[in-house]
C-alpha cells in the first residue's frame, strides 16, 4: 500500500501545496488520474489520524514546544539557543502570538522587536552614549532571536560582526566620522593596538550603552587637552602604568624620556595637558607606537612627523618645531615650554638602562 510521507501537525496549506508539487510524482505510482488518487490520499490520511489540525477543525494544539519542533526543529540545533527556544516549549507564550488556537496562523512578532526583548531582558541601552542598532531597538541586527554557533546570539563572531558596519565610512550623532576600522584591521603595513589587533573590540567597548564616549568601558579624554588625573585616564590606566605619566623623572617607567626626562608627563601630566589622541591612534598608524599621522586642531588638520633611533626619536607635529630625545645621550634641545622638574641622570646612570627598553608602557 502506498503510504504519503507525512509530519504530524502540518499545515493544511502546507498539505496542499506538497500535493501540488508531487502530483505527478503520485499519479506515477498510482497509474490513475490525480482526481481519483486524491479521494484515496485523504482516507489514508484520516486512518493515520494524523490530518492537520487547519483540515479537521480541531484545535491546533501548542503543548509544550511538540508541534513547533516538528517542522522547526533547525531552529533547536546550533551551539547556543536563545531560552525561549530551545526545546520550543515557549515560542507561543514568549516571542510569537497564536491568533487562533484552530489554525496554524501566527502574529510574526506581538510588538517592536525592541519592546518584545526588553519582555525578558533588562534594557541595555541605560547609558548617555549608545550604540545605534541598539537605541533603534534593532536587536537582531547583531544577535539572532533563536539560535547561533556564538555566545551571546551572536550573528558572528567579533570583531566580524562589528565589521559589518563599521567596515564602512560612517558617522556618529554629532555628524563626526567614524573611520572604517575594518581597512585598518587589515592594513598589513600598520602597527595596531594590541586589543584591537586580537579583535578584542569589547576590551575597550561595550556593545549597547555607555556613559563615556564612544561607547567605552572607562573614562577616557574626550578632547585635545585634559588636566591630568587617573579617573580621567582610567580607561588606558587599566592596561598601562601610571607612574608613566606622573614621575617627573625615570628609567623605567617609560621609553618616551629624554635622559631620565620623562616626556610624557611633560605632555601630559600638567594644566592643558594633551589627551592620548593628540599624539596616539587608539587603534592603529602606519607610524611606530600608534602615533598618529594627522590630528585636529580646532577647525584645522595638522600633520604629524614622528621617526624612531636606536635609543630614542623625534617627532615634528603641528605644536611645535621638530625635537629629538635620547634616552642614553639626552639632547639639549631648546625648546623648554615649562620648568623642568627633578635632576638629569648621571651617564653611568643612563648607560645601566641602556639593556631595559623593554616595558609596559610606551
Amino acid at each position: 500500500m502506498f503510504m504519503w510521507p507525512v509530519e504530524v501537525g502540518r499545515p493544511a496549506s502546507i498539505w496542499v501545496l506538497s500535493l501540488a508539487i508531487n502530483g505527478s510524482f503520485m499519479e506515477d505510482l498510482c497509474k490513475w488520474p490525480i482526481w481519483w488518487c486524491l479521494p484515496a490520499f485523504v482516507v489514508l490520511v484520516l486512518a493515520s489520524g494524523v490530518l492537520p489540525a487547519r483540515a479537521t477543525g480541531q484545535a491546533f494544539d501548542l503543548k509544550p514546544g511538540q508541534r513547533c519542533l516538528d517542522c522547526h526543529g533547525e531552529l533547536n540545533e546550533k551551539k547556543t539557543i536563545h531560552p525561549a527556544t530551545e526545546g520550543g516549549a515557549a515560542c507561543a507564550g514568549s516571542c510569537h502570538k497564536q491568533d487562533n488556537p484552530a489554525r496554524h496562523q501566527f502574529t510574526a512578532l506581538p510588538q517592536p522587536i525592541g519592546q518584545l526583548c526588553l519582555e525578558c531582558h533588562d534594557d541595555p541601552v541605560a547609558g548617555q552614549h549608545r550604540h545605534k542598532p541598539a537605541a533603534d531597538g534593532e536587536c537582531i541586527i547583531c544577535h539572532n532571536p533563536h539560535q547561533s554557533e556564538q555566545a551571546k546570539l551572536l550573528r558572528e563572531a567579533i570583531p566580524d560582526l562589528c565589521f559589518t558596519c563599521h567596515g564602512a565610512q560612517l558617522k556618529d550623532s554629532q555628524g563626526i566620522d567614524l573611520p572604517p576600522t575594518k581597512r585598518l584591521f587589515d592594513d598589513s603595513q600598520a602597527q595596531l593596538h594590541p586589543p584591537f589587533a586580537e579583535g578584542d573590540c569589547l576590551a575597550c567597548h561595550r556593545p549597547h550603552a555607555s556613559d563615556n564616549i564612544r561607547l567605552l568601558v572607562a573614562a577616557y579624554p574626550s578632547g585635545f587637552y585634559q588636566n591630568y588625573s587617573e579617573t580621567a585616564y582610567a580607561l588606558c590606566l587599566s592596561c598601562h602604568d601610571a607612574e608613566a605619566f606622573t614621575a617627573p623623572r625615570t628609567l623605567t617607567a617609560t621609553a618616551f624620556r629624554n635622559g631620565n626626562l620623562n616626556l610624557h608627563v611633560r605632555h601630559v601630566n600638567k594644566e592643558k595637558g594633551r589627551g592620548c589622541r593628540a599624539c596616539h591612534s587608539p587603534h592603529g598608524s602606519r607610524q611606530p607606537h600608534l602615533i598618529v599621522a594627522s590630528f585636529r586642531f580646532g577647525e584645522r588638520t595638522l600633520g604629524f612627523s614622528y621617526e624612531t633611533t636606536d635609543n630614542g626619536g623625534s617627532c615634528a607635529p603641528g605644536c611645535h618645531v621638530k625635537v629629538v630625545y635620547d634616552r642614553l645621550a639626552p639632547i639639549n634641545n631648546l625648546l623648554r615650554a615649562t620648568p623642568r622638574a627633578g635632576k638629569d641622570a648621571s651617564v653611568e646612570e643612563l648607560r645601566s638602562q641602556s639593556g631595559a627598553q623593554k616595558i609596559k608602557s610606551k
